[in-house]
């Protein structure tokens, strides 16, 4: 009888090393499945991530694009304001010349009148 005891303790043997394996691998599918999670949650992610600045970097090209078109325009105002400047110094000048020229006709004007006045007495 000493063999059957032998074979029920090999036997009994045999299903506890069968039921840590079955446990172990049940175990590491679980692993195996939260870590395949885990990918596809990272792989969402990176898309999203990738997909965020895909946008970003369209705002960015907009934006630079709007700041370089203000510049040039900003500095055609100032080309425009800086030939306003000009001109009106140019209208000033010619302003005070014909003010000097009225001034010098009136005193010609004065002048004569002093002269005729005078030689009709």
């Amino acid at each position: 009888m000493g063999n059957g005891s032998s074979v029920s303790r090999e036997h009994e043997e045999w299903r506890r090393l069968t039921d840590a394996a079955a446990k172990r691998e049940k175990e590491l599918q679980e692993t195996i499945n939260k870590l395949q999670e885990s990918e596809r949650e990272r792989r969402l992610l990176i898309e999203m991530l990738t997909s965020n600045l895909e946008d970003t970097k369209k705002k960015l090209i907009v934006s630079d694009s709007m700041v370089r078109q203000l510049e040039n325009r900003l500095h055609e105002e100032r080309l425009t304001t800086a030939h306003g400047v000009k001109k009106i110094g140019e209208l000033d000048q010619e302003k005070r010349r014909l003010m000097k020229d009225l001034e010098s006709e009136k005193l010609e004007k004065k002048h004569s009148r002093r002269f005729l006045f005078s030689s009709f007495r």
